[in-house]
């Protein structure tokens, strides 16, 4: 059973780097993490949600009218209505994504990112934002892709570029998760993705098939 016991112990590695990760864009200088939009026809005017509105979501529990507090129903119901009315509004579309995401609204948000993803494939901002909806959900091939598309987009993006790391760990592909790590490294030794690379590279070291019991 020597098998499943590495698989057990890869599983929850892997799990402890993708919520780190994907948990904490503000690695690198990419949109999502300033909170700068960029300058283009497609973003302007529009706006991260207001981080005071979302101090009512509990860690522990579905978020619901007890623990968020009512501006996020107003402004929720707000886009949604705006949304409806013309969902071909890209700013208005992006926001209310991201209120359902705060609201753990994944399965509606995915659907307006799917759409966003096709109609502004090149738009950083709508690339990572996607693929946080896409790991959530499960859809590992399609972070990959995604990821895959942001750091060729943007080589300096190191937040991408060690989550598109943990990606292909959780595909198996260790030799490329290695790579990935180990050239953050050599490119921004004193980044906070060269620390969690070495980490991550530290763990793999540590959980080799044949050091398992």
């Amino acid at each position: 059973m020597k098998v499943k016991t590495v698989y057990i112990y890869i599983a929850i590695f892997v799990a402890a780097i993708a919520v780190l990760i994907f948990t904490d864009f503000g690695g690198s200088d990419n949109e999502v993490a300033t909170g700068k939009m960029p300058n283009d026809a497609i973003h302007q005017g529009a706006q991260m949600p207001n981080d005071a509105i979302h101090k009512g979501l509990g860690q522990d529990n579905a978020p619901n009218k007890d623990n968020v507090k009512p501006e996020y129903y107003r402004t929720l119901d707000s886009l949604k209505t705006a949304y409806e009315k013309n969902p071909a509004d890209t700013n208005v579309a992006l926001r209310y994504a991201e209120y359902l995401v705060a609201g753990h609204g994944t399965v509606k948000a995915k659907a307006i990112y799917d759409d966003l993803v096709k109609r502004y494939p090149n738009s950083t901002r709508v690339l990572s934002e996607a693929t946080f909806v896409y790991y959530q959900m499960g859809d590992i091939e399609k972070s990959d892709e995604l990821l895959t598309r942001l750091t060729k987009l943007n080589p300096q993006d190191l937040t991408s570029a060690y989550n598109l790391g943990v990606v292909k760990l959780m595909k198996g592909d260790t030799t490329t998760a290695s790579r990935i790590w180990n050239d953050i490294i050599k490119k921004a030794p004193n980044s906070n993705e060269a620390k969690a690379s070495k980490t991550a590279l530290e763990s793999m070291r540590n959980l080799n098939p044949h050091n398992m019991q």
